[in-house]
């Protein structure tokens, strides 16, 4: 079979296809370091060290992030990849993805710099995350669960084992699988 690359298309059996190879390339890059950071969780979780945990628990963050906006920008791009949004709730979801990103919006309000308040805390689980007027969001390093809560949305949960599902799931999309490979 011959394959002719220009700059936009690869041409295949006389067929033109786009080429996603950078998005490709940031996908795969994005799912590593967000698997790799739920690893270190872990690791530091064992070792007592909770500023490492919160180290990892943001780049986690900014890594599902990044995915969620790879993934929901481009219909072309999902349907190439044949992705189905459904098999990853949580790291498409708009909701946590914003509450993450734009917890500076929330936190500078003046309702928030008024009260005691500490974004992003550490806790176990015997402590609760509330929905009061303060945005907060927390991981509970006993359970490996994150929590977003404000007024505007309410609670949200998200599990580390099931961002680890959902990871697992787009790593092994053939797109994606093949990026090693190149």
């Amino acid at each position: 079979m011959s394959v002719i690359y220009d700059r936009k298309n690869v041409r295949k059996k006389g067929l033109y296809m786009e080429v996603w190879w950078q998005q490709d390339v940031q996908l795969y890059q994005q799912i590593f370091f967000a698997k790799h950071s739920i690893k270190k969780i872990r690791e530091n979780k064992e070792k007592g060290s909770f500023v490492g945990v919160f180290c990892y628990v943001q780049l986690l963050l900014s890594c599902i992030g990044n995915i969620s906006k790879l993934l929901q920008n481009t219909k072309k791009y999902c349907d190439y990849l044949a992705v189905d949004l459904k098999n990853i709730p949580n790291i498409v979801n708009r909701c946590i993805r914003n509450m993450n990103e734009h917890i500076d919006e929330r936190i500078n309000n003046p309702i928030s710099i008024s009260l005691h308040h500490s974004d992003m805390a550490l806790i176990n689980d015997n402590s609760q995350i509330n929905n009061s007027s303060v945005p907060q969001r927390t991981f509970n390093v006993d359970s490996e669960q994150l929590a977003f809560a404000d007024n505007r949305n309410g609670i949200m949960t998200v599990k580390i084992v099931d961002l680890e599902h959902e990871l697992n799931y787009l790593s092994n999309l053939e797109p994606i699988a093949y990026v090693v490979e190149r």
